[in-house]
């Protein structure tokens, strides 16, 4: 049960936290405004930024293939919950979860790397 992740709307946490949550982001290279944080063991591995746009972000050294499996679960939650049946995911040729992309999502852009998520 120790590598369960959680995730949290960045709301309840408060100013400072969200701040925390950013400057972990920005110290991985990663800018945009989250709403949900994913914990692992109490910490911050990643972050959920809801928009037409789903960005998301973990840690590639604390987390594994079954935890970005269990976020994808997570993204199609939250956008059902926005209403959003079909959004879009950037994604960089140097993530190590790129080469994860084409399986799960049907490539949108390929000039520009963009995936699209229909559920």
């Amino acid at each position: 049960m120790n590598n369960l992740l959680k995730v949290e709307h960045l709301e309840k946490r408060g100013e400072k936290f969200f701040q925390e949550v950013r400057k972990e982001m920005k110290d991985d290279d990663h800018h945009f405004n989250p709403e949900y944080v994913v914990l692992k063991k109490g910490k911050i591995v990643g972050a959920l930024g809801v928009k037409s746009v789903l960005f998301w972000w973990m840690k590639p050294e604390e987390t594994n293939a079954r935890d970005s499996l269990t976020v994808l679960n997570i993204m199609d939650n939250v956008m059902d919950l926005h209403g959003i049946n079909e959004y879009i995911v950037p994604c960089e040729e140097k993530s190590p979860y790129y080469g994860l992309m084409p399986r799960l999502f049907e490539l949108y852009n390929k000039s520009i790397n963009l995936f699209v998520r229909r559920t």
